[in-house]
């Protein structure tokens, strides 16, 4: 059967979504609207693109030379900025005051210059810079190459690929959700509603955790969204607005229907809900790791602690709206077990990875059994 499936965001926990493609898979199934929501826009994509179960999960637990998951590493500290963000930033302005009236305007400018070259040469500083002047702690430089690696990737030649050129390429239909801080309102991206947005771009846009990740402003040269100019906007990440946005593929609202080109049966549609009350069977909480001062003190830094937080907070933000979808179309939605696994445990060893991966197949296959089993009923 052609299946239509939603990816509900997570974090290091939606390697859960991998366990269930491959049940999905190994069933015979295949794939037609894909639709993304925050980090997970990531295995959406990959999958749209044409890697398989297997490659998808090479691709996101790709370890590092310190044994964390290559999503670790997206949280990269912002090695410079435009001369235009530090001339009307903060920082610039907070020098000018300090500076002394007595001197020269020349020396004056030349002190402010120089001084905020001097902080800005400190990652911790730049961190903060970041976060100030564009919206976010993390640059999101390194996920976007990473993304265009992957995109062009076995000959693929999808890394600079607008959203018009990969449904061309592919055949798929996917769709990245992100969010317009400056209209309020969710973007549907895909290439109906922006053609000329880079791919690669859109998933950045989805997985940027709004004061995590630094905001992408929409560039002229991307076009319009849904024939609307919005150069200049701010976009974030898309579990703002809903991180299961099943209404995409089962809501005949006019906006909806502009945006997908129409909406599929019901009993074609997965939500893809990663459920953190449900047991993981032989997993327990991640174990404590015995590490001296210097590593506790690195791996609980007040910029972790504040990434987790934000997640925290945004995941109980759209926790109505998530409910509220899962109540409307319960047979809908298959909940994938996370429980005792973290939004950013990136150090996730190979075994408790195994664990995930094989909870998420397990549920999917208790959820297409459930399916079935309901088929005859329902036809009475």
């Amino acid at each position: 059967m052609q299946y239509n499936l939603v990816f509900a965001g997570g974090g290091a926990k939606g390697i859960v979504h991998v366990g269930a493609l491959k049940e999905l898979e190994t069933q015979g199934h295949t794939f037609k609207w894909l639709v993304g929501t925050s980090a997970v826009a990531i295995t959406a994509t990959l999958l749209a693109a044409g890697y398989n179960a297997d490659e998808i999960q090479d691709a996101i637990t790709e370890k590092l030379p310190d044994d964390r998951i290559i999503l670790a590493s997206f949280t990269d500290v912002p090695d410079s900025f435009d001369d235009e963000v530090i001339s009307r930033s903060l920082t610039t302005a907070l020098t000018n005051e300090i500076i002394p009236n007595f001197v020269s305007d020349g020396a004056s400018r030349r002190l402010v210059e120089s001084t905020t070259a001097t902080l800005l040469r400190n990652g911790t500083y730049r961190t903060l810079f970041s976060l100030v002047e564009l919206g976010g702690l993390y640059a999101g430089d390194t996920f976007l190459n990473w993304m265009r690696e992957k995109l062009d990737a076995d000959g693929r030649g999808l890394g600079d690929a607008t959203l018009a050129q990969f449904r061309t390429q592919t055949g798929a239909d996917l769709t990245c959700v992100a969010t317009d801080t400056v209209a309020g309102t969710p973007l549907n991206l895909n290439h109906r509603t922006a053609p000329g947005l880079p791919v690669a771009w859109a998933v950045r846009m989805s997985m940027s955790i709004p004061l995590v990740f630094q905001e992408v402003l929409w560039r002229a040269e991307w076009g319009p969204y849904l024939n609307q100019d919005v150069t200049g906007h701010s976009v974030v990440d898309g579990g703002i607005y809903s991180t299961l946005p099943l209404e995409l593929l089962l809501s005949h609202e006019a906006a909806v229907l502009d945006a997908m080109g129409g909406v599929p049966s019901p009993s074609s549609v997965i939500g893809l809900y990663i459920d953190s009350t449900l047991p993981v069977p032989g997993a327990e909480a991640a174990p404590p790791k015995k590490q001296n001062m210097e590593q506790r003190l690195k791996s609980d830094s007040p910029w972790s602690r504040i990434v987790r937080r934000i997640s925290d907070l945004v995941n109980t933000m759209t926790k109505s709206h998530d409910n509220l979808m899962m109540h409307t179309y319960p047979k809908t939605v298959c909940r994938l077990p996370a429980q005792g696994y973290d939004t950013l445990e990136f150090d996730m060893s190979d075994e408790r990875v195994k664990l995930l991966v094989d909870a998420g197949q397990a549920a999917m296959r208790q959820h297409l059994e459930g399916r079935m089993a309901a088929k005859p009923k329902e036809s009475q």
